[in-house]
């Protein structure tokens, strides 16, 4: 991993090209769009105005058998995706992004809610950032079987921006929530480490 931050510095005034453990259409425009965010809006540094992100697909494999269910284990998983990409890269990239999204519970004055979240890691100059999107609670209608392993039938599905867009009717979808965990990695990434070139 880079510690040079001044060469860091330097190498972002031409462009940025990140690594992403996915071939998902969904995940790499929510990866880049995370990232242009960032760079545009989340740093006082002086970056050019439109700084071309370059998003490059690898040939990772997506799990099968549906999603996680338990924020451990997604964050593992995309850890372990990031890691693996950056050890395993032939040509050096400015960054590795592992992304995953599965479901979460939590309970609150006796009640036990689940819900669906997305967690990004970003590795790059200073080490490594977790993110994750807002948590977005499910209707008891589509909230998967844990004993049979079955998930309910959603009117949208992989091919039309994951369970998110069926319960915000497209509002939000496997995009934005990718986004918006990529977004919130590369600010715990960056928090204090830009302030040092």
């Amino acid at each position: 991993m880079e510690q040079n931050h001044t060469d860091f510095w330097r190498r972002l005034q031409s462009s940025v090209d990140v690594a992403v453990a996915s071939q998902l259409p969904d995940k790499l425009e929510g990866v880049r769009d995370g990232f242009e965010r960032y760079f545009r809006n989340g740093t006082s540094l002086p970056l050019p105005v439109k700084l071309p992100v370059v998003v490059v697909p690898t040939n990772k494999d997506e799990r099968s058998g549906g999603l996680l269910m338990r924020d451990d284990a997604i964050l593992s998983l995309a850890c372990r995706r990031a890691r693996a990409l950056e050890d395993a890269a032939g040509v050096p990239r400015s960054f590795y992004v592992g992304t995953e999204a599965g479901f979460v519970s939590a309970a609150a004055e006796g009640e036990r809610r689940v819900m669906v979240r997305t967690w990004a890691v970003v590795r790059g100059a200073g080490g490594e950032g977790w993110g994750s999107s807002g948590s977005l609670q499910l209707p008891a209608e589509v909230i998967p079987d844990r004993e049979s392993g079955i998930t309910p039938l959603m009117t949208s599905t992989r091919r039309h921006g994951g369970i998110v867009a069926s319960v915000t009717a497209g509002s939000e979808t496997r995009r934005t929530a990718t986004a918006l965990a990529t977004f919130h990695a590369l600010a715990a990434l960056f928090h204090d480490s830009l302030t040092q070139v």
